[in-house]
């Protein structure tokens, strides 16, 4: 705020008579002016201010100016009249709410100056700012729902675990968009809810309310409508009427009205090409009011939510499947140390309950010719239930009876197909809290010995999967005396997977062999035509230079248009090859400090005639700064020379691009970089045409451009942001990209810095150390499989798979390989700080899964702690045979000790994560 006479103003006197020709004059202005006495009561009020204010009237009733302004405004501009008042101050401005009358309000610019001090008088002029503040607050919008969008990705990625990306989106809505928020998910068992609210206290009524009001799959309004429609509702406004028109009752009507509702959006979750949830957003307490956009990023947020639940339920269906399969194997170790009839029948009800998670389980043997079942082990049902069902006569209408019957599985997987199918025993199953219920028959040699039957306290969902395991779960409880034929078909299932590893082992070569092929075809490519077009460049200067005779103006532009099209013929056979050698591996970078400030006008030096001739100024925002990267100078240019070519082609004439250079300890969101830091970013913006949301990464991908079809204006291969991307990441740094359609568009290289402790040495040899272990990684795997499996320190490795026995142990050698080469580019001093955080979220996610994935195998703590040992052994004899130097080996020795021994405390806390 700030004082600001008002020189049209100044002669306005005390009081003004409504005929008189500076009232006049007022009175046709242009905006708003208000001439007020110390009371602040108008004393001229003219038609453009009376119009900000809603009022035909002028003056009549408008009351007080102090009374206009919006409470929230209010306290503040009387301050400030006030000092007015007091004479500490002639005048000030400040923006304010004006209230309209009905209620509504508008913005505006007050600029008031004292005017006379006999009676005291003041003058203002209202200007109407409604739309730049609506400009502006949109404008904040848009980044806010971006920031919220990169947010909620990151979130969303951070875990597999199906039930916390539940909670995960319930309680992103809540910190953006919504007071309450309701994650609803379809389950053959109905609607399952997951909510969030900021107040804990709130939350604890929301579940009440869910539990005494349950939502119905059959609305025709809500999330189920949305879940079965997949169209999203959206109500920016809820009345009262359509509050109570939700209602079930008068009681559901009052704890509603509780609620507050302000307007409401419900989207669907679509995950594998259906809908499987939907995501409703509550507006209320706060009065807001949802708006198209909030719709838009609500959808958005679905679409986020649906990928990620999407991936949460394909690992936790391979982590069942993994789970039934140690259990089942954990189930037939017990069954066959069972030495009597009531063990296994013990056996099969308490093994087959922690398989499947079931409340209650029965097995029961059939008596009298076969005509009744008598229990011999019932667990989980109360007294008086279990009570009655200790003997009971095969009948059909009983769901264990038919199974027994028809020798099949009987599967209920909620109590509404209980009522439908068992209609005679759905009373009694409720009585005993049983919603779904699975019956299965005990088969020998073709006659039923037994029944076996499993009960849930809710409803459950029996996929594939499930039936196949309920009907070797009855194979096995039948067929004790049978386990040399369930050991061969463990056999011929393990030869089956020995076979398939071996078959993908043999793909991964031939695919190896491909590229190979592929690369060296593309080196000879490229060799056959740059021959040729080096020669017709060659030729192409002869003809410059007028050796065979004088040349016309036309032939001189022919003979430029030659010369432009060898060059760009190649450039795109330069393009393909790097291409090639990235995608195989096969490109070698330089790590080295450079400057720059060199880079930059080196680049600048190649791309400055080409922005020339499009009438493009460049900018160099990095001329004299003192700043220094690591990487490889040539490849840095290389991109950095892309990046300003692209900038000025899809810059309009008259634009501009500039370059700025500098360090950083916070890259890009989404930046994929090694290390803590700190990092040099060169960044290049341009205003020229933006690029789409939905191209920010497809852009990224060989041969696709921002503009393309026949009808594009601009060249190139759509190589260049490929390669320059894949440089980047070589030298341990990223390419990122920000961008808004129409407004330009921002590319940032990263890069590590140049960052050494004062008076402290580098550490050295790690780099080295790091090498050769990426070099030999593929040799140490196979020796330290071959090792395991002859050791008798490890008995369950000889039976197992290669592809089993590395697990995730070639991601972690990789990543820590990779760990040293840039603790020492970066000069890193601090080793053990080092060890604790570059790489460390990767490396203790790979440890604990590898401890989990024994601990399933059925992997002991020595077997465990002698893999280590066996692959420390390894891996050190790796390093020793790739760095001759033995003195250069030990830095890079210990730290790949420290490494591998944080490594395996975490996969042993791990192994043990299943049995706490």
């Amino acid at each position: 705020m700030s004082m600001l006479p008002s020189p049209s103003l100044n002669d306005v006197p005390p009081g003004i008579s409504r005929d008189a020709g500076l009232a006049d004059a007022l009175d046709r202005a242009g905006v708003g002016i208000v001439v007020a006495g110390a009371d602040r009561r108008p004393l001229h009020l003219n038609p453009a201010a009376a119009r900000l204010l809603g009022r035909e009237d002028g003056e009549a009733g408008a009351g007080p100016m102090d009374g206009w302004i919006h409470p929230d405004d209010r306290a503040a501009e009387a301050a400030l009249h006030a000092e007015v008042l007091a004479g500490t101050r002639d005048g000030y401005r400040t923006e304010v709410r004006w209230l309209r009358a009905g209620g509504r309000h508008v913005w505006v610019e007050m600029s008031v100056a004292t005017r006379g001090t006999d009676p005291f008088t003041t003058g203002t002029a209202v200007l109407d700012i409604t739309g730049r503040r609506r400009a502006a607050e949109e404008a904040e919008l848009d980044r806010v729902r971006l920031a919220f969008l990169s947010h909620a990705s990151e979130v969303l990625a951070s875990s597999l675990d199906y039930d916390a990306t539940l909670r995960a989106v319930a309680r992103l809505a809540t910190e953006r968009l919504a007071t309450w928020c309701i994650v609803t998910i379809a389950s053959p068992g109905g609607l399952t809810r997951t909510l969030a609210h900021r107040d804990p206290e709130r939350m604890r009524w929301a579940e009440e309310l869910t539990r005494r009001y349950p939502p119905d799959p059959e609305a025709a309004t809500g999330a189920a409508h949305v879940i079965r429609t997949g169209r999203a509702e959206f109500v920016p406004e809820i009345s009262d009427a359509m509050v109570a028109a939700a209602a079930r009752d008068e009681e559901h009507l009052r704890l509603l009205r509780e609620v507050g509702f302000n307007a409401l959006i419900t989207v669907p979750i679509a995950a594998g090409g259906e809908n499987v949830g939907a995501i409703s957003l509550v507006s209320a307490e706060s009065g807001r009011s949802y708006t198209q956009a909030d719709l838009a990023l609500a959808e958005d947020l679905g679409r986020r939510a649906g990928t990620a639940i999407q991936n949460a339920r394909l690992l936790r269906d391979a982590e069942r499947a993994a789970e039934r399969a140690r259990r089942l194997q954990a189930f037939a170790t017990a069954l066959n140390e069972a030495s009597s009839t009531g063990q296994a029948a013990e056996v099969c009800v308490v093994h087959g309950m922690e398989a499947l998670g079931a409340d209650a389980g029965a097995f029961g043997l059939l008596e009298d010719g076969d005509r009744v079942i008598e229990m011999l082990h019932l667990r989980g049902y109360p007294a008086e239930v279990s009570g009655r069902w200790v003997r009971w006569p095969i009948s059909p209408g009983r769901p264990l009876s038919d199974s027994v019957i028809h020798r099949t599985p009987v599967l209920v997987p909620d109590a509404a197909e209980m009522q439908a199918r068992y209609p005679a025993m759905a009373p009694e199953f409720a009585e005993a809290g049983i919603v779904a219920y699975v019956g299965i028959p005990v088969c020998s040699r073709g006659r039923v010995l037994a029944g076996l039957s499993f009960s849930f306290r809710r409803a459950q969902e029996f996929d594939e999967g499930t039936r196949t395991f309920l009907s070797t779960l009855g194979g096995m409880a039948a067929q004790v005396m049978e386990r040399a034929r369930l050991y061969d078909a463990e056999r011929r299932q393990r030869a089956g997977a020995e076979e398939a590893a071996e078959r993908e082992r043999d793909a991964r070569a031939e695919a190896e062999n491909a590229n190979r092929a592929k690369s060296e075809f593309l080196a000879n490519m490229s060799h056959e035509l740059r021959t040729p077009l080096n020669a017709s460049l060659g030729y192409a200067d002869l003809l410059d230079m007028e050796l065979a005779g004088p040349l016309t103006p036309g032939q001189r532009e022919y003979l430029e248009r030659i010369r432009v099209s060898n060059h760009h013929l190649l450039g795109l056979v330069e393009d393909v090859l790097d291409l090639s050698k990235l995608s195989a591996g096969r490109m070698a970078v330089e790590r080295e400090p450079a400057d720059a400030a060199t880079a930059v006008v080196s680049a600048l030096t190649l791309v400055q005639p080409q922005a020339d001739v499009r009438g493009v100024a460049v900018y160099d925002r990095c001329a004299g700064c003192d700043v220094t990267y690591v990487g490889d100078e040539d490849r840095v240019r290389q991109v950095l020379v892309n990046l300003l070519s692209n900038a000025v082609k899809f810059t309009q004439p008259g634009g501009q691009v500039t370059v700025d250079v500098g360090t950083s300890d916070e890259p890009d969101p989404g930046a994929r970089l090694m290390g803590s830091g700190p990092w040099t970013f060169f960044r290049v913006r341009d205003t020229g045409l933006g690029i789409a949301p939905d191209q920010l990464e497809s852009v990224f991908l060989p041969f696709v451009q921002a503009e393309t079809g026949h009808t594009r204006t601009r060249g190139g291969t759509g190589l260049g942001l490929t390669i320059s991307r894949e440089f980047a990441r070589l030298m341990g740094g990223d390419l990122t990209l920000r961008s808004t359609l129409g407004q330009g568009a921002a590319f940032t290289l990263w890069l590590p810095a140049r960052v050494t402790a004062p008076g402290t040495p580098p550490a050295r040899g790690l780099a080295r150390a790091g090498e050769a272990l990426q070099a030999g990684v593929d040799r140490v795997l196979r020796s330290y499989v071959g090792r395991m499996r002859d050791d008798p320190g490890v008995p369950e490795a000889a039976r197992l798979a290669r592809v089993d026995l590395e697990d995730h142990m070639a991601a972690m050698l990789a990543d820590i390989a990779q760990t040293l080469v840039v603790m020492e580019e970066a000069d890193e001093t601090d080793i053990e700080g080092v060890l604790l955080r570059d790489g460390s979220d990767f490396q203790r996610m790979m440890a604990e899964r590898h401890g989990e994935q024994r601990a399933r195998l059925g992997w002991n703590l020595e077997a465990l702690r002698r893999e280590y040992q066996i692959l420390r052994e390894e891996v050190n004899a790796a390093v020793q045979r790739g760095v001759a130097d033995d003195a250069a080996t030990e830095p890079g020795l210990a730290a790949l000790g420290r490494l591998l021994a944080r490594a395996e405390e975490i996969s042993v806390g791990g192994l043990r994560k299943p049995k706490e």
